[in-house]
């Protein structure tokens, strides 16, 4: 189980988030991010005696959406609605029956009112909603994007992961969490050597 953190933190400023497409390349990290409106899901089972309610249990089902209010990359945002579309000339992107959103894999770094560090990740995302852009022409405040993006469980069952930065966080997961994070990156368990894998124990 976790070390729990005994203090209260309360999240005041988002300092930066980051966008994955993929396993292989690395998040484009961005300072851009206004709001972001967190809502997980749980499943509740009622057990009842006597036909009154006598047990509830909760549990979460590793699913969810954010929602995200940016400034964002040009490059990134065509690649999340799937705009990257095979048989047109440099530089032109199009959304259709032919764009599919791309999962991607979301991190953040959060700060409280004392500069106290949280790093947020969810690693199975997608925009949950087609292209919506509004222009005003000569607005005096340039608008955000708005996105609404779906979170689901990756392949241990979890759809948010989160530390608070700590004097004995493990570096290494710190360094990687805002540009490489996977569940492996947090994972207490070490992984097995390559020549345990094929030569177990008691193997030939």
């Amino acid at each position: 189980m976790s070390v729990k953190y005994g203090e209260i933190f309360s999240e005041y400023d988002i300092t930066e988030w980051g966008i994955r497409f993929g396993d292989d390349a690395e998040a484009t990290i961005m300072d851009t991010l206004g709001t972001a409106e967190e809502t997980m899901e749980v499943r509740t089972v009622t057990k009842n005696k006597r036909n009154m309610p006598w047990k509830t249990r909760t549990k979460a089902t590793g699913s969810g959406e954010v929602k995200v209010t940016a400034h964002i990359r040009e490059d990134v945002y065509g690649q999340m609605f799937g705009m990257y579309v095979d048989g047109y000339k440099d530089g032109v992107m199009a959304y259709g029956n032919l764009s599919v959103h791309e999962q991607f894999c979301m991190t953040e770094k959060v700060e409280d009112e004392d500069g106290n560090v949280k790093l947020k990740a969810y690693p199975c995302c997608t925009v949950k909603e087609g292209i919506s852009r509004k222009v005003e022409t000569n607005a005096e405040e340039i608008a955000e994007v708005e996105l609404t993006v779906s979170v689901d469980p990756d392949g241990t069952g979890m759809g948010m992961y989160q530390v608070i930065v700590q004097e004995d966080t493990d570096e290494k997961m710190l360094n990687d969490w805002m540009k490489n994070f996977d569940a492996s990156l947090v994972s207490a368990t070490e992984t097995a050597s390559e020549d345990q894998e094929t030569n177990p124990v008691g193997g030939e």
